[in-house]
């Protein structure tokens, strides 16, 4: 009887001891989340040569929040964020993006030989892929969101705000307008839009 009871007690501290270990382990690691973090979004910015500035503010499982977000040159910037909140799907590939809250986004873009370019963001698609140009399938929270449109007709501005899925089911308030615009013979200025997006 002795004997059972030393070999349980043993069989006991190892149990306790490896979970001891895993609780270490894993703490010491959740605890340089954001180190981690950091230099997983430095390594898919350096692996497609784009010049970017962070920071980081809150990494969790499946939400990152990031603030002053600089994409691009910094002088030139292709995008500029107060706020980006990504929340994160995780599978066997590895993590997609499920949604993305957005505050104070500046996008800059141009429309040139029948396609709309946004600078460095373009590294993040395919860059053999003939398909049209399209939003995101994923869900969005975007408040003070501006994009700015070069294009060989006319400067574009847009202000959106609203919440949805970009591509199927985005409720919100657009603002579009133009200070001149010069298409096929026609000329305006001050063109300008405002209503609903559904």
């Amino acid at each position: 009887v002795q004997a059972v009871r030393k070999g349980m007690s043993r069989r006991r501290k190892l149990v306790l001891g490896g979970t001891a270990i895993v609780i270490v382990l894993g703490g010491g690691l959740w605890l340089q989340r954001m180190a981690i973090s950091d230099e997983l979004i430095r390594q898919q910015l350096a692996d497609r040569a784009i010049p970017a500035s962070y920071q980081i503010e809150a990494i969790g499982l499946r939400t990152q929040r990031l603030t002053n977000v600089v994409i691009g040159d910094k002088n030139h910037p292709d995008l500029i964020a107060k706020t980006l909140e990504l929340t994160l799907d995780w599978g066997f590939t590895g993590p997609t993006i499920r949604g993305v809250r957005a505050d104070g986004v500046r996008l800059i873009g141009r429309y040139k030989d029948g396609k709309i370019s946004f600078g460095h963001l373009d590294k993040f698609s395919d860059p053999d892929s003939t398909e049209p140009f399209t939003l995101p399938d994923f869900q969005a929270r975007l408040r003070d969101a501006r994009v700015s449109l070069v294009t060989p007709w006319s400067n574009v501005g847009m202000v959106v705000s609203g919440d949805g899925n970009l591509r199927r089911s985005f409720n919100g308030k657009l603002a579009i307008v133009t200070p001149s615009l010069n298409f096929g013979g026609c000329v305006g200025t001050e063109a300008n839009f405002q209503g609903d997006v559904r």
